[in-house]
């Protein structure tokens, strides 16, 4: 019946307010196509509200859409309330009223007929799609309330708070601290004598947070704070790092070149003294091969003077001979003098060699503490690229637990309207709340279909916690959490966000 019923208003609001929309348009101006001012004014308003809604289905903000339809409707109900001979204007509008003022309420319902069946439309549409939005706020408290609803009304739309029953709990939630507060600071004017992160949930009431999230930005902010400062720190400590390892770097390569600059001038030195000995055992050689072929040749020359002679006496042939044997340990000792230069030389040549051997080894030793070096930069690199890869995990993680407080906060709030909406025994209400502990406490089984009794593990939520909360005994505690494990077995998961019983 109500499908059949809204399209057959609607139209019947659409045909009654044809014919004025139509007379003020060829008044206007229009001509003769003065027929398209209703029909371009009614689609509009069903255009507008439904790509409205389609942009709400895709998460694309347009308030425009909506803006513009409520500005059309207005005008329709305006021009049908007035008659088509009007004169737009403040004075014109408010005579024509009070010329007829039951004439412009017949006028006016009717295109109202069609708004309305446009908007009953757009709501099922909604409900339809999934396209979730802000809450109506019941006739009857703009009725009671009509000076407090407008606020609440605003903060809801400038807090983006799109539950009706959420912003009201928001707000008893703040009356209770402010009452709280109160009696804290016996009676006094608290805005005088509260701390600023006493009355932080006052101030933060019209940005949509409630009273314990307020209290806890505070302690949020510290800790973002002390992370930003540790993060600093690691940075600093890296960069001061990275500074004394260049500087052992560049120090490594000073040594290396100062040990080749001494290695080449050992390499020299030794050269050096090596063509010395070798120039000095040519010459010394020389210099006995000459003396000891003259020796000779006076021999020979005394030999056959003491041949011709033969008138000298023997004493002389004697003390020739003496001479002659003179002359050739002379020449011993010279040769033994040449030997020893070569000796000296051929040591030095050794010692030119050890440095040789000594200066590759303190190489190879440098380039192997340059290797450690290099092996120990990429095991700092490889540590830092873990730590940050750690940090951004520590920070999904932090996220994702966030996000977990927050869906359970929503659940759990909606788990209690929800069975206050079911009209449930306290006693059952309460079972239900350590249920949804225990459900909570075991986020392996998160979508479980079924739970057994040995997959739920009670202790993980203590007696103390339970007892603390309601103010009971730990027998009774122990009642609850007991028939909690019970229902969870038998299929009870709480509620979801939109705060239907699962």
């Amino acid at each position: 019946m109500t499908l059949v019923g809204l399209p057959i208003v609607g139209l019947i609001g659409f045909a009654s307010s044809f014919v004025t929309l139509k007379e003020f348009a060829a008044r206007v101006g229009f001509g003769r196509l003065d027929w398209t001012f209703p029909i371009g004014i009614d689609v509009s308003i069903l255009v507008f509200l439904a790509a409205d809604l389609v942009m709400a289905k895709h998460k694309i903000s347009a308030p425009i859409l909506r803006v513009a339809a409520y500005l059309l409707t207005a005008l329709t109900v305006v021009l049908n309330g007035v008659g088509s001979d009007v004169v737009l204007s403040v004075d014109g509008v408010l005579k024509a009223l009070a010329a007829d003022p039951l004439k412009a309420l017949s006028h006016g319902a009717m295109p109202v007929l069609f708004v309305v069946g446009v908007h009953v439309g757009r709501s099922a549409l909604r409900r339809v799609t999934g396209v979730t939005g802000h809450d109506s706020i019941p006739l009857h408290r703009w009725v009671l309330a009509p000076f407090a609803t407008p606020r609440l009304y605003r903060s809801m739309r400038l807090a983006n708070v799109g539950s009706y029953q959420a912003m009201l709990r928001q707000r008893r939630d703040l009356e209770g601290y402010r009452v709280w507060l109160t009696e804290q600071y016996k009676g006094k004017d608290i805005k005088r004598h509260a701390t600023r992160r006493e009355l932080l949930p006052f101030e933060m009431e019209r940005e949509g947070y409630t009273v314990k999230a307020a209290l806890a930005l505070p302690d949020l902010w510290a800790a973002e704070k002390r992370a930003m400062d540790k993060q600093a720190e690691r940075a600093a400590e890296a960069e001061r790092r990275a500074a004394e390892e260049a500087e052992a770097v560049a120090e490594a390569e000073r040594a290396e070149r100062d040990a080749a600059t001494k290695i080449k001038k050992l390499r020299a030195e030794a050269r050096v003294q090596a063509a010395e000995a070798q120039i000095g055992a040519e010459t010394g050689t020389a210099v006995a091969t000459a003396e000891a072929e003259a020796e000779r040749a006076r021999a020979v020359v005394e030999l056959a003077r003491g041949e011709a002679e033969q008138a000298r006496t023997r004493a002389e042939r004697l003390a020739a001979i003496d001479a002659q044997i003179e002359e050739t340990e002379e020449q011993a000792a010279r040769k033994a003098k040449a030997a020893a230069a070569l000796e000296r030389a051929a040591e030095e040549e050794r010692r030119a060699v050890a440095a040789k051997r000594e200066a590759e080894a303190e190489k190879g030793r440098l380039l192997a503490e340059r290797r450690t070096r290099e092996e120990e930069e990429a095991r700092a690199a490889s540590a830092a690229h873990q730590a940050e890869a750690d940090r951004v995990e520590a920070q999904r993680l932090a996220l994702e637990a966030a996000e977990l407080a927050r869906r359970v906060a929503v659940a759990e709030a909606a788990a209690q309207t929800a069975e206050e909406y079911a009209g449930l025994a306290p006693r059952a209400r309460r079972e239900r709340a350590v249920a949804r502990m225990l459900l909570a406490a075991h986020p392996e089984h998160a979508g479980a279909a079924t739970l057994t009794a040995e997959m739920i593990d009670e202790r993980r939520v203590p007696l103390d916690t339970i007892a603390g909360r309601w103010g009971y005994s730990q027998t009774v505690a122990g009642e609850y959490r007991q028939k909690a494990k019970q229902l969870l077995v038998e299929g009870y998961r709480g509620a979801a966000e939109e705060g239907l019983p699962v």
